[in-house]
């Protein structure tokens, strides 16, 4: 569901930075303690079914990841597309680097 819920967000994103700044398509929750991973911690966080440290470090990456999307996202609306773009093989970075701490957990 993790991983899923990911590359939905991420498709979303990176749908609405390369269209045009006058798109009707929405973003996606930008707040890193509001999106729908975020609640999937709070919910393991209760339930305690990976180790307290693999959950700790996917967090980090997903806030990194937040963060990096914001930039981004500033970037966008100063109307600074081609930098905005450029900066997508980042986020995917750490999209990235989630996915694959999500598959090293037990």
């Amino acid at each position: 569901m993790f991983a899923l819920a990911l590359n939905q967000w991420i498709k979303q994103f990176e749908n609405k930075i390369q269209s045009s700044v006058d798109s009707n398509q929405c973003w996606p929750i930008m707040d890193g303690k509001q999106c729908f991973i975020s609640h999937w911690f709070k919910r393991e966080k209760a339930e305690s079914l990976f180790e307290k440290q693999e959950v700790e470090r996917l967090f980090e990456a997903h806030m990194l990841m937040h963060d990096i999307a914001n930039s981004l996202f500033n970037k966008y609306q100063q109307d600074n597309l081609e930098d905005a773009r450029a900066g997508l093989a980042e986020m995917h970075q750490f999209s990235n680097e989630m996915i694959s701490l999500l598959s090293d957990m037990n």
